[in-house]
């Protein structure tokens, strides 16, 4: 029994690992350092306005240690670990360990999940939980955040303004004197 159990667990591990190095088109996209300019500024313009502060900080997290650092979508973290490893708290100074509060980090991935700025990938483990961090292209909020800017930002322009070498249908004395 316990030759099974190990077995298993062997599998699972290799499962978990294939997992996180998938090469499919459809889990895995290779980023250029090209594009890594444009994902900020979405981040930042879009997805940005509609995250608390907390949220804020632990996708910035979530997106450097997956998809800025490995190029992969997948990260797996633990809420004890992330209680130490992203922010302090005004109240956590206080403290001896300068940990932030477990209800504030558990909050904060829930927040995260409700507007699918990532998703819960896998069971939680040893090592934390598999999570999908989602580019902002990938978000429906930021969908809808960005056909608001270009539907506010549009501005109507006339034929003339639309050419302004546009004739009316004489010949345009000023090119022809040239």
């Amino acid at each position: 029994m316990k030759e099974t159990i190990a077995e298993i667990r062997e599998l699972l591990s290799q499962l978990e690992g294939q997992a996180d190095h998938s090469e499919n088109a459809a889990d895995f996209r290779a980023l250029s350092g090209l594009e890594l300019p444009d994902i900020i500024c979405d981040v930042v313009d879009l997805l940005f306005p509609e995250l608390k502060p907390y949220e804020l900080v632990l996708y910035m997290y979530l997106l450097r240690h997956s998809i800025i650092e490995t190029g992969s979508p997948y990260v797996r973290v633990s809420i004890r670990n992330l209680q130490t490893g992203v922010f302090k708290s005004a109240y956590a100074a206080q403290s001896k360990d300068g940990a932030s509060s477990y209800a504030a980090m558990r909050n904060a991935l829930a927040g995260l999940i409700k507007i699918a700025a990532i998703r819960q990938e896998g069971e939680p483990n040893r090592d934390g939980t598999l999570y999908r961090v989602l580019l902002p292209e990938e978000i429906e909020v930021c969908g809808k955040h960005r056909a608001e800017t270009v539907k506010n930002t549009s501005i109507a322009a006339t034929e003339a303004e639309a050419d302004f070498l546009q004739c009316t249908g004489e010949p345009c004395k000023n090119l022809r004197a040239r």
